[in-house]
C-alpha cells in the first residue's frame, strides 16, 4: 500500500511495479475524511459501501461472448466466458447487437459453461 503511494521514480529505483488503483485511492480518502469529520463506524460503513460498488462495477465488465458459425450456416454459437450476474447485465446485452440477431441462423445455442452465473437476474 505504501509503495503505491511512493514516487514513481523511487518505485523504479527499488523495482516496485504495483501501484494503488484509482477507486482504491478514492475509498482511502473518503475514509479519512468521514473519520475526521464523523467518527470511524460510519467511515468503515461508507468504505465497505463504496469498495462493494466498486467491484460490482468493475466484476461487471470482465464478460466475453464468442460468435461462432457452422460451416453448413446452420448454427450459430454463442460461447460466455466471466460472471453473470444483475452488475453484467447491460454489458452482456451490449454483446448481442440486434442487426446480428436477424442475420443468425434458425438454430442458437448459448454455451455457459465457463460462465460463473451469480444470481439468475442476469438471465
Amino acid at each position: 500500500m505504501i509503495a503505491g503511494l511512493m514516487p514513481q521514480a523511487m518505485r523504479n529505483k527499488l523495482n516496485i511495479r504495483r501501484k494503488v488503483a484509482r477507486a482504491d485511492c478514492f475509498t482511502i480518502l473518503v475514509m479519512i475524511a468521514v473519520v475526521l469529520f464523523i467518527d470511524l463506524a460510519t467511515a468503515v460503513a461508507i468504505g465497505t459501501a463504496i469498495s462493494l460498488l466498486m467491484y460490482t462495477w468493475d466484476s461487471g465488465t470482465h464478460i466475453r461472448v464468442e460468435r461462432e458459425i457452422t460451416e453448413e450456416e446452420d448454427l450459430v454459437t454463442y460461447t460466455v466466458t466471466g460472471p453473470l450476474f444483475f452488475g453484467s447485465v447491460l454489458p452482456f446485452e451490449e454483446m448481442f447487437p440486434i442487426m446480428a440477431a436477424h442475420e443468425d441462423p434458425t438454430n442458437v445455442m448459448i454455451v455457459l459453461e465457463e460462465t460463473e452465473v451469480f444470481d439468475w437476474s442476469g438471465m
